[in-house]
């Protein structure tokens, strides 16, 4: 009877110990969007308006965002094994504003439609990286954390069999890398660190 109690305690934790680390990928997009935003002086726009916490929650509450997961694929040691690193990649698919908004309100929360903005994150510890369409990109700490993770329980891996190895629906990491890794940034050369913000990228090229 003990042994039941005991197995019943430890399913009980368990499942504790989960709904802690449950990923809201859509809190965690709108928190990158809002930091990601320029500070502006919008047409109406009350001029004592702050970049502060306040203003978060109401561009939070006042939209919905609709994101896509994208499909990670490749070798199974790396995508779906137990000891490989489980991150999803979710991409903005589209936004919704949950009422009805002044001129300067959609200044100030509107997000492009053709805007190509990716995050991945890690399912576990809903750590958060920019891939693509913010002003940052964390794709080189990605690369970074996740062969960290993946060779504390296996052999040693390095970028190279990462990029053979490791494919995510949309996402270029190779030209990612590349990109990141030169002395100057060209968006030009490298088209998949095109940002939101730049007026090419707005017009799809």
């Amino acid at each position: 009877m003990k042994t039941k109690y005991l197995i019943i305690l430890l399913f009980s934790l368990s499942n504790l110990c989960f709904s802690q680390y449950k990923v809201d990928a859509e809190s965690i997009f709108k928190l990158h969007l809002f930091l990601d935003k320029k500070n502006s002086n919008f047409s109406g726009l009350d001029e004592n308006v702050t970049k502060n916490d306040s203003l978060y929650i109401a561009i939070k509450e006042a939209n919905t965002l609709l994101l896509d997961t994208l499909e990670v694929r490749g070798n199974y040691d790396y995508t779906e094994s137990i000891f490989a690193p489980k991150f999803s990649f979710y991409k903005l698919k589209k936004q919704q504003y949950n009422y009805d908004l002044d001129e300067s309100e959609v200044q100030l929360f509107f997000i492009p439609e053709s805007s190509k903005f990716i995050l991945a994150i890690n399912d576990k510890t809903g750590r958060s990286y920019r891939i693509s369409g913010f002003n940052g990109n964390d794709f080189l700490q990605f690369l970074s954390d996740y062969l960290e993770i993946y060779n504390v329980d296996n052999e040693d891996i390095n970028t190279k069999k990462f990029l053979k190895n490791y494919a995510v629906e949309g996402i270029d990491f190779r030209c990612l890398y590349k990109g990141l890794q030169s002395d100057i940034i060209d968006r030009e050369k490298y088209k998949c660190l095109k940002r939101a913000s730049d007026v090419l990228y707005l017009h799809g090229n």
